[in-house]
């Protein structure tokens, strides 16, 4: 029984990870499924899941617990095959795509800055970028807490920006 709740954790921290990814997006139009399997996008959307599930449950997740957790979460809030997705992930992965890994990159910048985990953020680009868009935007996005806004500017700087190029290739 504690196998399926580990799995179930993971799960829920997957789908939580992604869907305000997803919902930010919502306004321009969405994500097209051909979207979701964007090198860029798949290393961000899989980085953050990866990041949370570990952070979440203190790195009690399986690698099967993850993979299984991601497919759930790719289907139920992307609305895509989930194993197609986990297998295009996989294929980027082992073939070190540099765009996967450039969304993985920023992914993991996002993450571990909200949770104060980043190394040297005063001196990271991605960070600094952040903390301005952050002040233009009245200091605190989110119940006033300052890592939650830069959190969410990184989130804005990096996927967002990404998707709205996507965007603007496909009109």
């Amino acid at each position: 029984m504690i196998f399926g709740r580990k799995r179930k954790l993971a799960r829920e921290a997957a789908i939580a990870a992604i869907r305000p990814l997803i919902a930010a997006n919502q306004i321009g139009g969405g994500l097209s499924t051909a979207m979701y399997f964007d090198p860029y996008v798949l290393g961000y959307l899989s980085s953050t899941m990866a990041w949370i599930i570990k952070l979440e449950l203190k790195g009690r997740a399986s690698a099967v617990d993850v993979g299984f957790a991601m497919q759930d979460a790719f289907a139920e809030v992307c609305n895509v095959n989930g194993a197609e997705a986990s297998r295009f992930v996989i294929e980027l992965t082992e073939a070190q795509d540099i765009e996967f890994m450039l969304g993985g990159e920023h992914a993991s910048v996002a993450v571990l800055y909200s949770y104060g985990l980043l190394r040297d953020e005063e001196g990271d680009p991605i960070v600094q970028d952040a903390e301005h868009l952050a002040k233009l935007m009245g200091g605190s996005m989110v119940g006033g807490n300052h890592r939650t806004a830069v959190g969410g500017a990184i989130m804005m700087n990096t996927f967002n920006r990404h998707v709205r190029e996507l965007r603007n290739e496909v009109r």
